[in-house]
């Protein structure tokens, strides 16, 4: 396994980390949490060979810019109209695509 990290250099309003929730304890008071779009976690996470369980960042209003400072990282933007922009190459919503240095959403 590779390692990879990233810089987060700009967060729009509406920007969280989300899993897929904790369930079971709604008698309780917890609410489910877990992200806005359930679907398109669900998706991107499926694009990328992955279970549903692991986090992601999701937005609702853009304005987002991450920067690899080692390695790469591989991406998935699902939901959404946002446009994806990877090491300076468009690309619309609903695609994965592989971040040598910078993503602007």
């Amino acid at each position: 396994m590779s390692r990879a990290v990233f810089l987060i250099e700009r967060a729009g309003p509406m920007t969280t980390i989300q899993d897929r929730g904790r369930f079971g304890g709604q008698r309780f008071g917890i609410n489910e949490a877990g992200p806005m779009d359930r679907a398109a976690y669900r998706t991107a996470l499926a694009a990328l060979g992955q279970d549903p369980g692991p986090a992601v960042i999701e937005t609702a209003l853009g304005g987002m810019a991450l920067r690899c400072i080692e390695g790469n990282i591989t991406v998935a933007l699902a939901g959404g109209g946002f446009r994806l922009i990877v090491d300076g190459e468009t690309k619309g919503s609903w695609c994965v695509a592989t971040v040598l240095s910078l993503i602007t959403i």
